[in-house]
């Protein structure tokens, strides 16, 4: 079985790119507490506060994780079709809803969002109950893929005064 059974997650479509095939999988990540099972997993993680303009605001690193069991699963999967697992293997994409209730600010760095890349995303507006797709670059999923802690997305909420 490649995924948990608890995982929000499918095979949605095989590709061929040249020589290699790919196999494109959609999984759905929630906030966890730490006894999680998910195959993956996205930590917020308080980066403090901050005062943008006179408004004070909350913000929160997102830092994505693969559960070790999840990619002991790929590595056997590639394995017994004498392929390796590496970066240019995986890609990584986020979908961020704002299910705040104002707009929130964004920040990434070297991302795609939206299918545009940019080299600097920051602390762009998501308005309520919109959304946006970032796709993190080679050196970010090799990092997810080494389990290495990374934050690569900010989200900047307001606070209450």
């Amino acid at each position: 079985m490649l995924f948990s059974k608890d995982s929000n997650a499918k095979l949605v479509d095989c590709k061929s790119e040249g020589f290699s095939d790919y196999l494109v999988a959609q999984i759905t990540a929630e906030m966890v507490t730490e006894t999680s099972n998910k195959d993956i997993v996205l930590w917020r993680k308080s980066q403090g506060t901050t005062e943008i303009d006179g408004k004070k605001y909350e913000v929160m690193g997102l830092q994505p994780e693969l559960h070790q069991d999840f990619l002991k699963r790929i590595n056997n999967l590639m394995e017994d079709n004498y392929e390796t697992l590496d970066s240019d293997d995986m890609k990584f994409m986020l979908v961020l809803h704002n299910d705040e209730k104002d707009e929130v600010l964004v920040t990434s760095n070297q991302v795609w969002v939206d299918g545009e890349p940019k080299f600097q995303y920051f602390r762009e507006p998501l308005q309520r109950r919109d959304k946006i797709t970032i796709r993190f670059n080679n050196l970010v999923n090799e990092l997810i893929i080494r389990r290495e802690p990374v934050i690569n997305i900010f989200v900047y909420r307001p606070v209450e005064n």
